[in-house]
């Protein structure tokens, strides 16, 4: 056997080796790098991980209390200083419990009482560690950053207000939990009733909670010793007040209920943003304007935008009224005369506004056409939102087709 063969021979035999060694090394390799891609993950998640704790707990350095979060206390302290109440002071355990929600509501994109994990107010705030044989109350909202939107929302809003403005609370926590490159907010409010010298037998008023559909929750309601009812306004020619609403013959208020085009039961159910801003527009017999009011109203359960309009001072008499929303064409509210009396809350019929008056001149027409085509082809445009018409976070076909619809709705009232 000649010396060439021999090594051949060797070679062959130790081709399964060496194949053998690279497999093992190419193998240990996969291995190091699946344990370094886990251990990044795991600390991009870390500021997350919590919320999947049923016991509610938050990193150390979440709880911190931001600068929005203590406006929003002040502005409530001083909305109840108005009313000779109490001010509220911060609980750490409600602060947790607040900061627990709020991150969880961002991190899965949804505005209820009932958290991912299934649980609604009181089995969350029992789990975090509050006593809720007392009385209890959480207010839900989002969409911006400002303290002062939020808050004002919750002040026109009747049952929002009343967990505001109840006697039954003492202590809070405040959270907001943010994304500002998706342009996501989301707020919480629990109240309660602090430390008790006694164990009460509290009954609960249970309102419907709204599901992930809705955009601005009815509040969870507080324990009261006698339950009553809380009916939802009724749309008649006569004027009549809703819970939550303070009678002051020196401030007119309305009741506005609006339907938004592309939103709710028509388009989408649920809004990235839950507020509007209005103004609305008081007209006498001789088409003179008398005075303009402006505030927010907030999606509901039944898909509409609601909320309590203040005027201030205005002389009883029959009037005609427009409500109006940026980018949206003004809408004179049906029939158009009516009786308005600032000693009760006027509730006013429901109105339809229609999207897509995108430069603010009451009329939609190739200007703003144009002015929103440059922004559905993808090319620069100063703000993607302002043609989101069924405020999903997206800028698509279907925002093309609701311009196209309201495009016929050319002029405004």
């Amino acid at each position: 056997m000649s010396n060439n063969h021999f090594y051949k021979n060797i070679s062959f035999l130790w081709l399964p080796v060496f194949m053998g060694i690279i497999l093992l090394i190419g193998f240990a390799t996969s291995i190091i790098s699946l344990q370094q891609t886990n251990n990044i993950q795991a600390k991009a998640e870390s500021s997350t991980a919590s919320i999947d704790q049923k016991d509610c707990a938050v990193p150390s350095d979440q709880l911190q209390i931001s600068s929005q979060e203590q406006k929003m206390l002040d502005q409530i302290n001083a909305h109840r200083t108005q009313y000779g109440l109490n001010n509220l002071v911060w609980s750490d355990t409600l602060i947790n419990a607040s900061k627990w929600m709020s991150r969880d509501m961002l991190k899965n994109q949804y505005l209820g009482h009932t958290d991912s994990l299934g649980r609604d107010v009181k089995t969350r705030l029992s789990d975090c560690g509050y006593s809720t044989s007392i009385s209890i109350a959480e207010n839900l909202d989002s969409g911006v950053k400002d303290s002062t939107i939020i808050f004002q929302t919750w002040k026109h809003s009747p049952p929002q207000n009343a967990n505001l403005l109840s006697d039954k609370f003492k202590e809070a926590g405040i959270a907001l939990a943010s994304d500002p490159a998706s342009d996501s907010y989301y707020w919480t409010l629990d109240l309660g009733g602090g430390t008790v010298t006694m164990t009460p037998t509290p009954s609960i008023i249970i309102t419907p909670t709204p599901t992930q559909a809705h955009s601005s929750p009815s509040p969870f309601p507080t324990n009261r010793p006698t339950p009553t009812s809380t009916p939802e306004p009724t749309f008649d020619p006569t004027p009549t007040t809703v819970p939550g609403f303070t009678p002051n013959p020196l401030d007119m208020q309305f009741f506005v209920s609006a339907k938004v085009i592309g939103i709710g039961e028509d388009g989408n159910r649920n809004p990235k943003h839950f507020t509007r801003y209005v103004t609305v527009s008081i007209y006498d017999m001789d088409n003179k304007l008398v005075k303009e009011g402006n505030g927010y109203i907030i999606y509901d359960r039944e898909n509409l935008f609601r909320g309590i309009v203040h005027f201030g001072p205005v002389e009883n008499g029959i009037y005609y009224i427009k409500i109006l929303s940026p980018r949206m064409l003004k809408a004179i509210v049906e029939p158009a005369f009516r009786a308005l009396d600032s000693k009760i809350l006027n509730i006013l019929p429901l109105v339809t506004l229609i999207q897509g008056d995108i430069n603010a001149d009451n009329v939609i027409d190739i200007a703003d056409y144009n002015i929103s085509l440059g922004c559905f082809q993808d090319k620069k445009c100063e703000d993607k939102n302002l043609i989101d018409f069924n405020d999903d976070g997206l800028t698509d076909i279907i925002d093309y087709n609701i311009l196209l619809r309201d495009y016929w709705e050319w002029q405004g009232d």
